[in-house]
Order: structure tokens, then sequence, then C-alpha cells
């Protein structure tokens, strides 16, 4: 071959593998601009300012008893573009024929429920949103726990997301339960070791009902701790030590 054939001969190799190159750049840019998804963000703040990491315990012994339904606000994020239009979020249950699971209509509002269509909407040029898991009480919460794991299904407008957050589980009781953060929230810093009388002592005489709130700021942890020692102490000195269910773990503070 000749020095112009060889030389004609990579030219069209080159636009040969620059054509190629160019056709797969622009099939992924349309495929990733058309296939956008959601996930549940997890993390210290949500859109809540409080920790999220893949749970939420909700309890109704932590709010008044006129209360019958109430309402846990998830964090979900968008991957993908933007849209200059609405998009609806599909979200289905996914344990539904495990013991303990949580029955839409009776334990929680269903996801297709018409009241919460505009709540399960992405707005327009938005790329986060809360969106609400409404919780209703029922006599058999004030002994059992049910647990509901959700997740998104696909839709018109988003597919299947992050698999490592996508899904997410809400569990729901009327009993004293452990607040999924308070390991997480510097909780143990400031109240020790997680009891159910405990709980009750710094809902009834603390006046602490905020599980939610995140404890890492140092002065306020401070200040809880010190609240919570000179309440105790002052309820001891009148009706004795608080003990747990156990009759042996006494209600003590760092």
């Amino acid at each position: 071959m000749n020095m112009k054939k060889k030389i004609f001969f990579h030219s069209l190799c080159l636009v040969a593998i620059s054509l190629l190159w160019h056709g797969c750049s622009e099939e992924k840019i349309d495929k990733y601009n058309s296939e956008a998804s959601l996930f549940f963000y997890d993390g210290y703040y949500n859109l809540n300012g409080v920790s999220q990491y893949g749970s939420f315990a909700y309890s109704f012994f932590y709010a008044e008893s006129s209360i019958v339904k109430d309402t846990v606000w998830v964090d979900v994020r968008l991957t993908g573009f933007q849209s200059e239009e609405d998009r609806t979020i599909s979200m289905v249950q996914l344990n539904t024929d495990e013991e303990g699971a949580a029955i839409a209509g009776i334990h929680y509002i269903a996801f297709n429920a018409p009241q919460l269509s505009n709540d399960l909407i992405l707005p327009a040029g938005a790329t986060s949103i809360l969106v609400p898991i409404v919780i209703l009480k029922t006599d058999d919460m004030e002994t059992e726990e049910f647990t509901l794991e959700f997740g998104f299904s696909s839709n018109e407008s988003f597919v299947p997301g992050l698999i490592d957050q996508s899904t997410f589980i809400v569990t729901m009781t009327a009993m004293a339960v452990k607040p999924s953060n308070w390991d997480d929230d510097y909780y143990k810093y400031a109240f020790g070791e997680w009891g159910q009388e405990k709980m009750r002592f710094l809902i009834d005489y603390v006046g602490f009902t905020d599980f939610s709130m995140s404890l890492i700021n140092s002065d306020i942890r401070k200040y809880y701790n010190m609240k919570a020692n000179a309440l105790l102490k002052e309820y001891e000195e009148t009706y004795g030590p608080i003990y747990e269910s156990d009759g042996v773990t006494r209600v003590i503070f760092p």
C-alpha cells in the first residue's frame, strides 16, 4: 500500500470511530434524559431537618390521646434531569403478605387514595419533595407494632432508581418504641440507654416530645441532660426511683 492510500485508509478509520463515538454519546445522553428515577434520601438532615436512614418509627404513644391520624414525611430525591412539567410519583407497598404488615385503609391511607393525589407529585423544576405517609390509629396498635415497607413503581415519568435507596420502612404502633434515630442522633449522650419508662418520664415530666430532632448540638444536648437529671432527682425525692418493666433496670441519665 502506497503512502497516499495509507493516509486515505487511516482517515476513513478516524472518521468511522468519530461517528461511532458520537452516536454512542448521543444515545447515552438521550437515554439518561428520558429515564428519570427516584430514591429515598439517606442521611442526617432531610428536607424536614431530621435524620432519615431508611426507616422511621412512629408511635401514637407520643401524641395527644385525641389524635387518631398523623403524618410521617419522607424525603424523596430525583436522579436525572429536571422537567418543565409536574410528574406523578407512584409508590407501592412491598410487604403485604408478611406477618405484622400494615394494611392499607386500616393502618395507613393507601398511596393511590384520591386524597393523596396532589401530594405524590414532583413539581416542575423540582429535584426533591417530602411525600406523606398518613398513619391511622387502631385499637390493636396498643399491643402490636405494624410495618409498612414501600418503594417506587414505574410509570410514564419514572423508572426504578438506586437499588440501595429504593425502599423505605415505617413502623407504626401506639406503644412506647425506641425512636429510630436514638443511637444516631446523640440521644444516648443526652439520655443514656433507651427504655419505655425513661421515655415516659421524658415526655410527661421533662416535656421532651419531639424525637425527630437531632441532638448533635452539644449545648442543646447538655441543656436537656441537665434538665432531665434535675427533674428526675426532684421526682425521686418525692416518689422514689423509677424502674423499667423488668423491675431491675433503674431509670437514670448520664
